[in-house]
């Protein structure tokens, strides 16, 4: 019984860590239109630079909050 505790813990871990990896990534492929808004210059504020940098945010928060878990999970699966 263990060891099917450990596999799926190890298997979760794994899981985990690798659907963060992507949401860490996704911020870097932006199209050259958002990458164009980003760069433009506009009087008082860009509109467009504060979405994408909280939507990065987002995505980085949760990436790692994924990769964390997902190494407790391995850890979890050493120690159990």
């Amino acid at each position: 019984m263990e060891t099917t505790i450990n596999f799926y813990l190890l298997l979760g871990g794994l899981s985990l860590n690798v659907i963060g990896s992507v949401l860490l990534g996704i911020p870097l492929f932006k199209t050259i239109e958002q990458r164009n808004n980003m760069a433009k210059s506009y009087w008082g504020k860009n509109p467009h630079l504060e979405d994408y940098i909280l939507k990065d945010a987002n995505f980085g928060f949760f990436g790692i909050s994924l990769l964390i878990i997902g190494f407790v999970f391995q850890i979890g699966s050493i120690l159990f």
